[in-house]
This record gives C-alpha cells, sequence and structure tokens, in this order.
C-alpha cells in the first residue's frame, strides 16, 4: 500500500497512507509491525481481527497492536486515505497506564479497545498538521510531537471512557446483532453522507426499525445517527476545503449540506470559524495557536 514519511523522530512516525482497493472483498492477512493509531480522512474499511470487527470511518481513530494479525475489506468499494501516528511503544503505554492501568499491566498489549472516536478539535489539528508537514519551513519537531502526544492521549481517553466497546470473547447473540446493526449504519453513513437521510430510509436501509436504530447506535457510539452524519459531512468538507480548494457552495452541496449559509454556520459552530477564514489562513502558525487550546 502506497505511504509516505510525512514526520520522523526517535519518539514518533506520521505516515500518510493512500489505498486505492475497490475489491469489497477480504484482504490477506497481515501482521501489525508495530504499535499505531490511524486516523481515517476519506473512504472507509473495515478491520478484522481476533474476530471483531470494526468500522474505520472519519469519526473514529482505529488501534492496530503490534503482532497483531489482521484483515481488512471495503466493502464500499472505495478506497481510503489514512494518517497513522506510530509512538514509541513506552510512550504509548505511559499514557494508556496514565488513564486506565488495565491497558497496560496485565495485558501485553497497549490498547484495550480496537477503536475510539476521535473529538472535532483533534480531528481538525490531524488534518492542519498533515497540511503544515506538507508544506515549507516545517513545523519545529517538538511542536509536532508535543501535539501528536496530546492527541493520542485525548483519543485513548475516549475510547476508555466508553465511547468504544473494549474487546470481549463470549459476547451474546444480542450483542453481536446490535454490534452489527451498529456497523452496517456506519458503512452506510459514510458511504452515502451526502443523500438526504431520514431515520425510516436509514432503517430500512439497514433492516431495521426507526426506534430501535436510534437508540442502539447511540447506545453503543454516544452519538445520535444526526450527529454521526453531521460529522462525517464536515470532515468530509474540511478535508476537500484544505485538498481540492473548492468553491464553498459547490463544497457545501457535495457534502450534503442544503445551502453555503447552512454549512458555513454548523462549520463555524463545530470549529470555531467559517471555512474560508481557515482555508484562508491554514499556515503552521494557525496549527500552533489552535493546538495550546487541546487539553487531555
Amino acid at each position: 500500500m502506497p505511504f509516505r514519511v510525512l514526520f520522523r523522530s526517535d519518539l514518533l512516525r506520521i505516515h500518510d497512507f493512500v489505498c486505492r482497493r475497490q475489491d469489497p472483498g477480504p484482504t490477506e492477512v497481515f501482521r501489525a509491525e508495530y504499535n499505531s493509531m490511524v486516523f481515517p480522512r476519506r473512504g472507509i474499511f473495515l478491520k478484522e481481527a481476533e474476530g471483531a470487527k470494526v468500522v474505520a470511518d472519519v469519526n473514529h481513530a482505529v488501534f492496530f497492536n503490534v503482532d497483531e494479525t489482521f484483515r481488512f475489506s471495503h466493502p464500499c468499494g472505495c478506497g481510503d486515505e489514512v494518517l497513522e501516528l506510530a509512538l514509541h511503544d513506552s510512550v504509548l503505554r505511559d499514557i494508556a497506564r496514565s488513564l486506565d492501568a488495565r491497558s497496560a499491566d496485565g495485558d501485553d498489549r497497549v490498547f484495550a479497545v480496537g477503536a475510539a472516536p476521535t473529538d472535532s478539535t483533534s480531528w481538525m489539528l490531524l488534518r492542519l498538521l498533515r497540511e503544515a508537514l506538507n508544506r515549507a519551513p516545517a513545523p519545529d519537531p517538538l511542536e509536532v510531537e508535543e501535539l501528536c502526544l496530546r492527541i493520542a492521549a485525548r483519543v485513548l481517553r475516549g475510547g476508555l471512557r466508553g465511547g468504544a466497546p473494549r474487546r470481549r470473547r463470549g459476547r451474546s447473540a444480542t450483542e453481536r446483532a446490535h454490534a452489527e446493526l451498529v456497523r452496517r449504519t456506519q458503512l452506510t453513513l459514510a458511504a452515502g453522507f451526502d443523500e438526504p437521510w431520514t431515520i425510516d430510509g436509514l432503517a430500512r436501509s439497514v433492516a431495521s426499525s426507526p426506534f430501535h436504530l436510534s437508540r442502539i447506535f447511540r447506545q453503543r457510539t454516544g452519538l445520535t445517527l444526526h450527529r454521526a452524519l453531521t460529522l462525517i459531512r464536515l470532515r468530509a468538507a474540511l478535508d476537500r476545503l484544505l485538498a481540492d480548494r473548492p468553491g464553498l457552495t459547490e463544497l457545501a452541496l457535495a457534502a450534503g449540506f442544503s445551502s453555503h449559509s447552512h454549512f458555513t454556520s454548523v462549520f463555524r459552530r463545530e470549529y470555531g470559524r467559517t471555512p474560508s477564514a481557515l482555508r484562508s489562513r491554514c499556515d503552521v502558525a494557525q496549527l500552533l495557536k489552535t493546538s495550546k487550546a487541546l487539553t487531555v
């Protein structure tokens, strides 16, 4: 799979992966060579490890434990583009231990969960960081490392606080059915985020009832269906805003918003600035200024 090394130090490596695979079937089995956190920015894939399936979409970070065997697939046939943070093992264990001792002690794995939600500020900063690392002058290495440490801690904390289920063996048939329903819904929303969904239409597309889907999705993800869809739309728009620089009306409609004004209002409420302001001031200074507000 093609990738570029955006940053390298003794503490941290940042890789930019692009997968153009369109075959919806599963890949061969791979073995993770190091512990890493993967943040999708475009597309979606399904990771399967130890019999558990995890949806990797723009709303979640997916974790890989060293020596873990896994395979992945692209059920939507769209490929994916991700940013990978590979922090030194001792640092990850220190972060995990500070958040929940069980994730570092008594289990050789660093990550006790397969995935965790990515908050909006962390996602925006990672996207801005990728932009900054592709420009000159490059950010100061100390700033990059410190920012990634804070993001890693925030995301892991979100997972351990209940934003993602822990790996469990012997789950009941009901739990497995609920997990599968949520996966189908995440895949459907990610593949069709530009569609004008209604809860009835979404429920029918995943073979559920509106109330049951709404209840189970929020119970297992911590998000309402509307919130999950809005985050997917915003992150798709933010990625295109920085990479492709389309007109804002075109961008808004392509992301599923009803109008330019609606998009701008939702974007500003989520990120604290308008799309045009973020695009015009996308530089290292902006990245570092925003990162100072990132708390763990």
